[in-house]
């Protein structure tokens, strides 16, 4: 008895898509956004403390990914290719955040102050 189940077709390859966008069918890329978007959003929540700073990183990562797809050699899996690149934005935006955080406490660290306590309250609050 033969199977009632069909196969779906999957689509076209990651190296498929990447040739198109490549040839200039950029709406391809799409294709690939549709098939990572929550693996890239996934990782960038891992790296990130919020939904939003996740978002905005994700978005950062699929426009870098795009001006740099020429630049995909295929040695790894696109996927592969792209999770480093959220990887090294979220770090990069990382420690960003902590150097903003110990210049803004480096100096506000001075004499107590009216001036240096609004100061303060603006930029913690």
């Amino acid at each position: 008895m033969a199977s009632s189940k069909s196969v779906q077709n999957p689509g076209p390859s990651d190296g498929e898509v990447i040739e198109g966008v490549r040839r200039g069918e950029v709406e391809l890329f799409e294709v690939l956004m549709r098939r990572y978007n929550q693996r890239v959003f996934r990782v960038a929540r891992a790296v990130l403390p919020s939904d939003a700073e996740a978002e905005e990183l994700a978005q950062e990562a699929w426009v870098r990914a795009y001006e740099h797809l020429g630049e995909f050699a295929g040695r790894a899996a696109f996927s592969t290719w792209l999770i480093r690149i959220v990887l090294r934005e979220g770090w990069a935006r990382a420690r960003r955040e902590r150097r903003r955080g110990q210049i803004s406490r480096s100096v506000t660290s001075g004499c107590s102050s009216p001036e240096r306590d609004l100061r303060v309250a603006k930029v913690t609050g």
